[in-house]
């Protein structure tokens, strides 16, 4: 399968790019973001990653990968490393509160004049 990773409770950056394919198909794509010191200069680091179906992610959020694995994939002779992030935890206060639902909005308190 690969290499397995985790982060040990040290969280990492998700960086996620969306946009539209030629074709006006709508895709997201996401990559991590690993951040070291090397000397007194910080460096970072972009790998990108794969979540399963259906994850939503915010740009700039927070996760402690808790189940994932490393692959290569190559592309024009190149081989570049990929995650496959299979099960995480958002660290709390690193995505943006959710849009209230429609019945949110609606709420009148009583005895207010519409």
């Amino acid at each position: 399968m690969g290499l397995t990773v985790t982060t040990d409770n040290k969280p990492v950056t998700v960086i996620r790019k969306d946009g539209v394919s030629q074709s006006g198909k709508a895709y997201t794509m996401y990559s991590l973001m690993y951040s070291f010191k090397n000397g007194e200069e910080w460096k970072n680091v972009f790998v990108d990653c794969a979540f399963k179906k259906g994850t939503d992610l915010a740009n700039k959020s927070k996760i402690n990968i808790t189940n994932a694995f490393m692959t290569g994939s190559e592309f024009n002779g190149n081989t570049k490393p990929k995650i496959f992030v299979l099960d995480y935890e958002v660290v709390e206060g690193s995505q943006p509160a959710p849009a209230p639902n429609d019945n949110e909005w609606l709420n009148i308190p009583s005895g207010v004049d519409e």
